[in-house]
């Protein structure tokens, strides 16, 4: 059986052409390893840009509630000194601070917050998927029941930060919550991370939150 030239010539390119494939998909495979790398690299910059500015504003307050102490200043005079702090685009965020106790760690009590009907209200209890019925996660929002979300995990939100305060005496602490769009809270839990610091003399946490979708919207 003889075969013809045009046969000879396709088996000969076949090769050649499963291996321009193949070589496609390895620099596009390593293209897209590439971009990721970077879009990671970005992302944990831009974490530690809000991180700094929150530890930064925090660090502010706490400066300005010491001195406010060591003048002899009771707990009250210092909070009327102090007032409602809002910060970010439209004041969408802003400061508090809570009352720990230490013989139960699971309490926290709002002593400042621009939501006056919270103000001594115990917050125990409060965790955070609990509060939504969604979940904002990589730009997409998800009911929270779905398996795209299903790692998530709850945070009992005033815990963490009270567990926080007497182990370390500052850090973050990474959860969910509502955002008010616009003005009003949705049903949504958007990622959020926050800053807290422990002022033992009046057992009081001061903290400062940022939703963190805002990294998602500046990667994009």
């Amino acid at each position: 059986m003889q075969i013809t030239t045009k046969w000879v010539q396709l088996i000969a390119i076949i090769p050649l052409t499963v291996g321009a494939l193949v070589t496609a998909t390895l620099t596009l495979n390593l293209f897209n390893k590439e971009i990721n790398s970077r879009l990671q690299s970005v992302r944990k910059t831009l974490e530690e840009n809000i991180k700094n500015e929150l530890e930064a504003r925090i660090t502010t307050t706490y400066g300005f509630i010491q001195t406010c102490y060591l003048h002899g200043k009771t707990d009250q005079e210092c909070l009327q000194r102090l007032g409602t702090m809002r910060f970010g685009e439209n004041d969408a965020n802003y400061l508090w601070i809570h009352l720990l106790d230490p013989e139960n760690i699971a309490n926290a009590f709002f002593q400042s917050h621009p939501r006056t009907d919270m103000l001594g209200k115990n917050l125990a209890g409060m965790v955070d998927l609990d509060l939504v019925d969604n979940i904002y996660h990589q730009g997409e929002i998800y009911k929270k029941s779905e398996l795209m979300v299903s790692s998530i995990k709850s945070t009992n939100v005033f815990f963490a930060f009270n567990k926080v305060a007497l182990e370390s005496g500052q850090g973050i602490v990474y959860y969910y919550w509502p955002k008010a769009i616009p003005g009003q809270p949705s049903k949504t839990g958007y990622p959020k991370m926050s800053y807290i610091k422990y002022f033992e003399p009046f057992k009081w946490v001061i903290g400062a939150g940022e939703y963190a979708d805002v990294i998602d919207e500046l990667v994009n």
